[in-house]
């Protein structure tokens, strides 16, 4: 079997890395691919270096656009594809040669509509190791199995495991179930967790491989917590979606899931944006903000109404502390749990 492999690739201010993440898709052992390198709009040489590659490689396609957000760019990328199966890659990292080749080799290719790898290289300047996303690899795809891989796809809500990268994804399930990235959620939020959370619930058969091939780029900084102005609107909608995706789904322990979820994104709230160093606004606007986060739904129910099931205990306090009608002691909190961060 030699089916069409489509490689999506959404890039955007990233040309020092660009030629590093083309070169290794070219150069992979497994040749019937079809490389898709959307430009969303890229400000830098990126646009040019994609129109190169295509001159020198048929299997190239280039996709010049006005920018419109990563989601945007994969939903183009999608849309123009041909192949049997979807992948997408991080512009600023990379695979390793025999990637497509493993991944494609060891699944059951007639049944399966997602493929995924049960692990990654993690590379952070000249060090690198590996990450388990899955404790074991498993072809069955059950109602036990199904639950399990939504559930953790909330409870690792916008990290590695959430990721639309390291994996493949049959084009016609994709197509059929008319799934597609949520280009209204906003640039910096997890739109990749939206996107496979729905793919895990209406899928049939997942499969999890134990190979190791793709290098994801940690940049030095990272870690950080970065300000995020407005960030408790922006998760809204994306909260919305997940709450809407599970309306019909009968499962008591997703919608639990998805409740803890939100609120110990308050926690993110408080850090990213409300008593992030950089905001500079005064402290009568950061506690009416606040008083609106807790009066906005999915916040307001899971503050006033939600139980404490999948709560760390920080949260079961963070969640008491909220009900109070004043604002110093979040701040109290806050600065004590910051202070308890910096001497671990």
């Amino acid at each position: 079997m030699n089916p069409k492999v489509s490689v999506i690739i959404s890039i955007y201010n990233v040309e020092p890395y660009l030629r590093q993440c083309i070169d290794c898709v070219l150069g992979q052992t497994y040749r019937n691919l079809e490389i898709i390198l959307v430009d969303d709009g890229s400000p830098d040489k990126c646009g040019e270096i994609c129109d190169e590659y295509a001159q020198h490689d048929s299997r190239v396609i280039v996709i010049h656009k006005e920018n419109g957000g990563l989601s945007a760019g994969w939903n183009d990328g999608i849309r123009k594809s041909t192949g049997e199966w979807i992948t997408f890659v991080d512009p600023d990292d990379w695979i390793d040669p025999s990637f497509v080749s493993d991944l494609l080799q060891n699944c059951d290719q007639d049944r399966m509509q997602v493929i995924t790898a049960a692990r990654y290289i993690e590379e952070k300047e000249s060090g690198s190791k590996i990450q388990t996303v899955f404790p074991e690899a498993f072809s069955s795809y059950d109602g036990e199995e199904k639950e399990r891989m939504m559930l953790k796809t909330i409870e690792a809500f916008g990290n590695r495991f959430a990721m639309a990268w390291n994996r493949l994804y049959l084009r016609s399930f994709l197509v059929s179930a008319n799934i597609l990235f949520d280009s209204d959620i906003p640039a910096g939020m997890p739109n990749d967790a939206v996107f496979n959370f729905e793919v895990f619930q209406k899928a049939d058969n997942v499969q999890v491989v134990d190979c190791i091939g793709y290098h994801y780029r940690l940049q030095s900084g990272a870690a950080t917590l970065r300000f995020r102005p407005g960030r408790t609107q922006k998760m809204v909608h994306t909260f919305e979606r997940l709450y809407g995706l599970l309306a019909d789904y009968p499962s008591e322990n997703l919608k639990k899931m998805l409740d803890a979820r939100v609120f110990e994104d308050i926690s993110a709230n408080l850090s990213r944006e409300f008593f992030h160093p950089q905001n500079t606004e005064d402290s009568q606007t950061v506690a009416r903000k606040i008083k609106e986060m807790k009066e906005t739904e999915p916040y307001k129910r899971v503050i006033y109404q939600g139980r404490n099931e999948y709560l760390s205990g920080k949260a079961v306090v963070l969640k008491y502390t909220l009900r109070l009608p004043w604002v110093w002691p979040l701040k109290l909190l806050y600065a004590a749990n910051q202070r308890l961060k910096g001497e671990s």
